[in-house]
Order: C-alpha cells, then sequence, then structure tokens
C-alpha cells in the first residue's frame, strides 16, 4: 500500500497507526518540523496527516511550507471538533477530518487521495 507520515504524534494516534499498518499502509512519524523536512525527503511518503493540536491549532506555517515544496503531495488534515475552523487557509489541504470521525471516514478519505499520489509517482 503506501507510507503515510503522520506529523504530531499523540499516544492515542497508537490505534490510528495499528489500523492503518492493518490495512497494509507504514506508518513514519515526525513531531518536529525540522524532522518532518527531513522524513519527506528520506522516507518518501505517499500522503501527509497533519494533526491539529490539543488546543486546536494548526501549524498553518507547516501546511503553507509542504503544499509551497512538495505541492504534489497530498495532504490531510485532522481537526479537533471542539474548535471551529475560522481560516480559509484549510482550503490549502487537500482534505480534511475531524479527529470525532469515524475510523472509516478517515480511511475513505485516505482512499480518495492516495490514488491520485501513487499514480504520480514516477521512480
Amino acid at each position: 500500500m503506501a507510507k503515510i507520515l503522520v506529523w504530531n504524534r499523540y499516544p492515542d494516534w497508537e490505534l490510528l497507526a495499528e489500523k492503518l499498518a492493518y490495512d497494509g499502509h507504514t506508518i513514519v512519524w515526525a513531531d518536529k518540523r525540522q524532522r518532518i523536512r527531513e522524513r519527506i525527503a528520506t522516507s518518501r511518503p505517499a500522503l501527509v496527516v497533519l494533526n491539529s493540536r490539543k488546543n486546536g491549532r494548526i501549524r498553518w506555517d507547516v501546511l503553507e511550507e509542504l503544499k509551497r515544496k512538495e505541492p504534489h503531495l497530498p495532504v490531510l488534515v485532522i481537526l479537533d471538533p471542539a474548535h471551529p475552523l475560522k481560516d480559509n487557509r484549510l482550503s490549502l489541504a487537500d482534505e480534511w477530518v475531524t479527529r470525532d470521525s469515524p475510523y472509516e471516514e478517515f480511511r475513505q478519505k485516505i482512499g480518495e487521495l492516495l490514488p491520485q499520489c501513487l499514480g504520480m509517482k514516477t521512480h
């Protein structure tokens, strides 16, 4: 299947990683901004999952940098449902879900994003 880079690791994400691994994906973690660049360069993921922080904030600067440097790399943003979205920068993301979404919805979004990326790989 695909290599998925997850940024902002929380303990409850271990279950998500297990489910994704069960679906055949490989998970690569990045917890700091400089590591996300390194992981993209070394791991060449097919998808980036960008998690909002526990306070609901999204690192828009990271999303903007990702889309500027890797415009064809799909990014799925996971939002905290308790914090309403008030920023149009979410349009930079290829897709988004809320943290309380069922796994099937998350899985569906990944399935919609991965064919785009997998079809673009030329090496």
